[in-house]
């Protein structure tokens, strides 16, 4: 479980998996690498998105 920090506060969302590779999302470029990977992510409302790690925090 981890907490994202937004305008409205903070969200709860369940980490699917680490993504490496560059990928598309809901027709958004995800740009991940093994340098500098980014999280998928699910929330509350069975929508996902990606966060790169500082935007995270588990809890």
């Amino acid at each position: 479980m981890a907490a994202n920090k937004c305008r409205g506060g903070a969200l709860r969302e369940r980490v699917l998996h680490k993504q490496t590779p560059h990928m598309v999302l809901k027709g958004h470029q995800v740009r991940a690498s093994h340098r500098e990977p980014q999280y998928i992510v699910s929330s509350d409302n069975g929508g996902n998105a990606a966060h790169k790690p500082s935007a995270l925090e588990h809890i």
